[in-house]
C-alpha cells in the first residue's frame, strides 16, 4: 500500500493550497431569496496576525490520504469555535497561482508544519500560511479573486466535486434554488 505523500519544507508551485471552508453565518432576508452559495469574502480574511492558515493537499493536486488526515484535524477545529460550526471542504489554488498574486499584490506561501500540539490530532504536518501585508482587509478580497478564479472546490465529504469551477457550482446551486421557488410556488397557486 502506497504511504500518504510527506511534504518538502519548501513548498512547490504547483502543490495544491487549500484554504478550509466552514459554514458561516448569513443575514436572513425575504423567505422566498435563494441561499447565497458563493465563496465568502469572510474565508479569507485574518484578524490574529498577519498570515493565513492554508493547508497543503498535494503535490500538484489532491492527495486522497492527505485530505482524509486533513479532514479529521478540520472538523476538530470547526468544533472550536466559539459558536461550533460544520467543515464543508476546501478552496484550493496551484501555489503559483499565490506567487503570481493580482494588481501586483503576490502572496507567498510558505511550510509551517504544527508538531507541538498535545495530541497527534492537533497536529498538522500539511500546514502552512500565506503571508499577508499590514493591509488585510485587501489581501482579503484579492485572495478571495484568486481563489475564485483559478481555483476549485474539494468537498469534505468523499464525493469529490474536484475538476468543476466553482461558476457551475454556483450556477447548479443557484438553478436547483430557481427550480425549488417555481415548485412551491406553483403548488400555491
Amino acid at each position: 500500500m502506497a504511504k500518504r505523500w510527506q511534504p518538502n519544507s519548501t513548498i512547490g508551485k504547483n502543490e495544491a493550497i487549500g484554504r478550509r471552508l466552514f459554514d458561516e453565518p448569513m443575514l436572513i432576508g425575504a423567505t422566498d431569496q435563494p441561499k447565497y452559495e458563493g465563496i465568502l469574502l469572510r474565508h479569507f480574511e485574518e484578524n490574529r496576525d498577519n498570515e493565513l492558515s492554508v493547508d497543503r493537499l498535494g503535490q500538484s493536486g489532491i492527495n486522497k490520504k492527505v485530505k482524509k488526515y486533513l479532514q479529521q484535524r478540520a472538523t476538530n477545529a470547526a468544533k472550536g469555535f466559539h459558536k461550533q460550526k460544520s467543515f464543508n471542504g476546501w478552496i484550493f489554488v496551484q501555489k503559483q497561482a499565490l506567487e503570481l498574486g493580482y494588481k501586483g499584490r503576490q502572496f507567498p506561501t510558505l511550510a509551517s508544519p504544527i508538531t507541538d500540539g498535545e495530541t497527534e490530532i492537533d497536529n498538522n504536518i500539511y500546514h502552512a500560511h500565506i503571508s499577508l501585508s499590514d493591509n488585510s482587509e485587501i489581501d482579503a478580497f484579492y485572495l478571495k479573486h484568486i481563489f475564485t478564479t483559478k481555483g476549485k472546490i474539494e468537498n469534505s465529504d468523499t464525493n469529490s466535486i474536484q475538476g468543476k469551477s466553482r461558476t457551475s457550482i454556483v450556477l447548479l446551486s443557484y438553478l436547483r434554488s430557481l427550480y425549488n421557488l417555481l415548485r412551491k410556488k406553483n403548488s400555491d397557486i
